[in-house]
């Protein structure tokens, strides 16, 4: 059994100069950068980004699934990566 550091482990799927992962595709960067890495009410993002309030939910989730953002009490969302 071989040993991998976590730095092996998905290397090609990361993008080193932001650390986001390559294969989010455009519309999941740009509500990223919505987001703030402070507490934001989930309606005030549904507004910024001009989604319908089903797409808002089904990338939030992915993006929450990549531990790249959180979804908080009181339906506030904040960012965990820098851009």
């Amino acid at each position: 059994m071989s040993h991998l550091s976590l730095q092996q482990i998905g290397s090609e799927r990361v993008q080193p100069e932001t650390g986001l992962r390559a294969d989010l595709d455009r519309e999941s960067l740009a509500l990223l950068s919505i987001i703030e890495t402070y507490p934001q009410p989930r309606e005030e993002i549904l507004s910024r980004s001009g989604l319908s309030a089903a797409r808002l939910s089904e990338l939030l989730l992915m993006l929450e699934l990549e531990t790249l953002v959180e979804i908080l009490p009181g339906d506030e969302v904040r960012r965990l990566t820098k851009l």
